[in-house]
């Protein structure tokens, strides 16, 4: 990848983060933790506010870390390779 297209990924991210950071303080202290928003329940596990916990916190945070590392081991093959290969062009 070229080092702009990483930032401009970097930068997608971090927006993201502070979008559920952003949700994590307005469901902090929602009543109905025991769904996953806005997956499970009846027809709709209620708001945002009601909802979302840290639960699903970690997995809308830490998910497409795991996903872009896996998707690199899988089509660049190493991982390390292609974290090297990166440093070395700067």
């Amino acid at each position: 990848m070229k080092n702009g297209t990483i930032k401009k990924i970097f930068g997608y991210y971090i927006f993201w983060c502070f979008l559920h950071l952003i949700f994590l303080a307005m469901g902090w202290s929602g009543d109905s933790h025991q769904n996953f928003w806005p997956f499970e329940g009846d027809s709709w596990s209620g708001t945002i506010k009601q909802a979302y916990d840290f639960s699903e916190f970690l997995a809308y945070v830490l998910g497409p870390i795991v996903l872009l590392f896996s998707f690199n081991y899988i089509f660049e093959g190493n991982l390390q390779n292609a974290i090297e290969d990166e440093l070395k062009k700067k």
